[in-house]
């Protein structure tokens, strides 16, 4: 047996203390801790010198010193996961096993508890829409979405967009909402204008929502405005992310906008 102490001070024939075991207390954690052979315990320190004052440690926390607080051994696993994650076999991997998680059941389920939960608690609600907004922020188009010219039809999301795009492709005749405004009285019993979104066929009106936390930021303020238009006009649509509408060209549509905005900002 021979302690740290002895094999600090260098005083020792390496051949004689070779077979022998060393013990100590882990520096790092406290424990006690035998190395049954002072040679093994020598090989895998003599190449890290420079962490010579953190020699006396047991080997689970020898490990972790030279691999999740080492900054070089750090940046080289991050550099090589970002390689291997990235490669297109793994990509379509990992797109192949979220579709076949998410399947009809499962959808349901996310459906119904969301809609409970939009229903029931305000406080989810606004929690969720402050997220979007700042995600919406950190993209770079502001809070209120995806905003810009298509067709010379003008859009204020990418919700929006997609549907243009939808009834450019079905040859639906579309444009922006350019009659008198809708008049309506809010909760505080002031007279309000309330402006939807497009005309299709010359004659329907449509207002394009995202998600239902629409309903939650302005609830009363959102029915009122929706049985003022149902008077006014003879058709009056309301859209939602979830409708074929919007989503078909969905992606098409931010692809769309970020190549206008890339042009427009170079």
């Amino acid at each position: 047996m021979i302690t740290f102490k002895e094999l600090e001070s260098q005083s020792y024939n390496t051949k004689l203390i070779s077979n022998k075991q060393l013990c100590g207390t882990c520096q790092k954690c406290k424990n006690d801790f035998v190395y049954s052979q002072v040679k093994k315990f020598l090989k895998n320190r003599l190449n890290k010198p420079e962490k010579i004052h953190l020699w006396q440690t047991c080997q689970k926390c020898w490990l972790k010193i030279n691999t999740c607080e080492d900054k070089k051994w750090i940046k080289k696993n991050s550099d090589a996961q970002k390689i291997s994650q990235n490669t297109p076999e793994q990509l379509q991997k990992n797109r192949d096993g979220v579709r076949k998680s998410w399947n009809n059941k499962r959808r349901k389920s996310a459906s119904d508890i969301l809609k409970e939960k939009w229903k029931n608690d305000e406080a989810f609600a606004k929690t969720a829409l402050l997220n979007l907004n700042k995600q919406n922020a950190k993209i770079g188009f502001g809070t209120g979405g995806l905003k810009g010219y298509y067709n010379n039809i003008y859009y204020d999301s990418a919700l929006e967009l997609s549907f243009i795009i939808w009834c450019l492709n079905k040859k639906i005749k579309i444009k922006r909402y350019d009659f008198d405004p809708v008049e309506y009285i809010d909760e505080n019993e002031i007279k309000r204008n309330y402006y939807p979104d497009f005309i299709i066929n010359n004659n329907e009106i449509v207002e394009i929502k995202g998600s239902g936390l629409w309903y939650r930021k302005n609830y009363k303020r959102n029915l009122l405005k929706i049985e003022a238009a149902k008077i006014k006009f003879d058709s009056y649509i309301i859209i939602f992310d979830k409708d074929e509408t919007v989503t078909r060209y969905y992606k098409t549509a931010r692809k769309i906008h970020n190549e206008t905005y890339k042009k427009e900002n170079h």
